[in-house]
């Protein structure tokens, strides 16, 4: 009834920051979003990764965008090596909330 172990094991989902989830229990867990909107609502610390921080025009910044991108990668590859409860990992290609950014296919 408490949502404590043993009968709620204590597993975690991963989101990127500035991804919009919805305004649900478990997804507002996820969701950055404005803080009015989860006044009262109880919610899960679950960790969040950075959003590659891409430069414009791609072709112009190919290279620098790729090392943003191993950025964040790396800071995953970390965060699932000294995390073994993490269970699943929300992917957006275009965060809502957090504008209109868009990682490569790459990525």
């Amino acid at each position: 009834m408490c949502n404590t172990l043993p009968g709620s094991i204590d597993y975690k989902v991963v989101a990127f920051k500035n991804g919009f989830h919805g305004r649900g229990y478990g997804s507002l867990s996820l969701t950055n979003t404005n803080p009015v909107h989860k006044v009262a609502v109880p919610a899960f610390q679950w960790p969040k990764l950075d959003f590659p921080n891409m430069k414009y025009p791609w072709e112009d910044n190919l290279l620098e965008n790729q090392k943003e991108e191993d950025r964040v990668l790396e800071q995953a590859k970390n965060l699932f090596q000294l995390d073994k409860k993490i269970a699943a990992l929300i992917i957006e290609p275009i965060l809502c909330e957090g504008g209109d950014l868009r990682a490569s296919p790459r990525f």
